[in-house]
């Protein structure tokens, strides 16, 4: 008896924890745009060491982002819904994330930094 209570409560806590992970990606923002420019986080960054920093705009179609420096993108973001995302190494590594890809960025508003463009953390990738 106590084994097959254990046995469901075990089926129960599994049960809820994925479908938690499943909601949790319904609650968060997302961000459909092409990305303008990726660059890995310097060695010395400390909490973000071996993250990737990633800037997407959402409407570039009309643009020719290879002829604009950093400061022409960031202005670019700021006229045209962009936003920076800190992307960790498990998303950078599963995913193929090149400039001029069309991506939808997962984030969690709460966490956004208050800055223009926004600087963001990717919960999620797709292309």
């Amino acid at each position: 008896m106590k084994k097959g209570l254990l046995f469901l409560f075990l089926a129960l806590s599994i049960t809820l924890i994925a479908c938690g992970q499943e909601e949790d990606i319904d609650t968060l923002d997302k961000h459909k745009g092409t990305i303008v420019s990726i660059e890995k986080k310097n060695e010395d960054s400390d909490s973000f060491e071996g993250w990737y920093f990633m800037l997407v705009i959402s409407d570039v179609k009309d643009v020719n982002i290879s002829k604009k420096d950093d400061d022409e993108l960031k202005e670019l973001a700021k006229e045209k819904d962009g936003a920076y995302y800190n992307v960790p190494p498990t998303i950078y590594k599963s995913s193929d994330l090149k400039v001029g890809n069309q991506v939808v960025a997962y984030f969690d508003k709460e966490s956004q930094a208050e800055s223009n463009p926004p600087v963001r953390d990717a919960e999620k990738i797709d292309e």
